[in-house]
């Protein structure tokens, strides 16, 4: 039997309202956005807090006057928050006491912030169609900014590709013994730029490659170093991107409402495999 314990969020601000929570995915953290009320102008707020629904008392939350907060993103594996407002301000927190600003890159509001699988990049999208990418580096450096761009058609979601998996030594050695010439070209081409090392089985490389989804229906496909291509038309806007976070497969929810389900190449290539509708009337979702 499971039992569940219901702690309340106690915040030192009374929020008009609640925008967006989101806990870590490892840690016992959880971030809360709201909107409060100082001296009769909306501010953006964000508050950590710990598993009983405490506020950090070491960390000073953000206060943006004149600013709703928007979004929150963590760091799939490390301490790290990145928080989007409405007039484009983004600031991270690492942990410390208090937030960092980030480059000034956007000034429309944030519509979506979202960190690669295995968190090597972050990347946001604006309500102007700004598409900014981020390399997030280590140690107590907020995210530094690789590129932007502009994307033509009202972007409206965006979703990382999945990491693509790693080098499995121990299968690559059957193989090798049993004969694979390739397995053990592959095998002997691994073992100089390794120093000896034994890596496990599963190891994975981060994908830096991205697809934005459009109200006028397209769907690009943005690499690692900004070149973006469009991939796909539909007559609907998108309204979701889910990609499959250990499978080559993109779900595409546009305004029909249609399900669509493709499966994407590295290059962002994107190959239909279904199409399905629904009698339902979607919102604006973000993965």
């Amino acid at each position: 039997m499971s039992i569940y314990f219901d702690y309340k969020v106690k915040l030192s601000q009374d929020p008009i309202e609640v925008v967006t929570v989101g806990w870590h995915a490892t840690l016992p953290l959880l971030a809360v956005g709201i909107n409060t009320d100082v001296s009769g102008t909306v501010a953006g707020a964000v508050y950590i807090c710990d598993e009983l629904g405490d506020p950090l008392s070491d960390v000073t939350p953000p206060l943006i006057a004149g600013s709703k907060q928007c979004v929150l993103c963590w760091h799939p594996t490390r301490k790290l928050l990145v928080a989007g407002w409405s007039n484009g301000v983004q600031r991270g927190w690492l942990g410390g006491s208090e937030w960092l600003s980030m480059v000034n890159v956007h000034s429309a509001a944030i519509l979506q912030l979202q960190c690669s699988q295995l968190g090597t990049r972050l990347a946001s999208l604006d309500e102007s169609g700004l598409l900014s990418c981020w390399q997030c580096q280590g140690g107590t450096q907020v995210p530094s900014l690789l590129f932007k761009l502009s994307l033509l058609g009202e972007p409206s979601c965006l979703s990382f590709l999945n990491a693509a998996p790693g080098l499995d030594v121990s299968d690559l050695a059957r193989r090798a013994v049993a004969g694979d010439a390739r397995a053990l070209d592959m095998f002997s081409a691994w073992r100089p730029r390794t120093g000896g090392r034994r890596p496990g089985p599963g190891l994975q490389t981060d994908a830096t490659g991205l697809f934005v989804g459009t109200l006028a229906g397209n769907i690009y496909h943005v690499s690692g170093s900004g070149v973006h291509v469009d991939v796909l038309s539909n007559e609907s806007p998108v309204r979701c991107l889910l990609h499959h976070p250990t499978q080559p497969v993109l779900i595409v929810l546009t305004q029909g409402p249609v399900i669509g389900h493709y499966i994407s190449d590295s290059d962002g290539a994107l190959t239909e495999v279904t199409k399905n509708s629904y009698a339902l009337v979607p919102t604006r979702a973000t993965s």
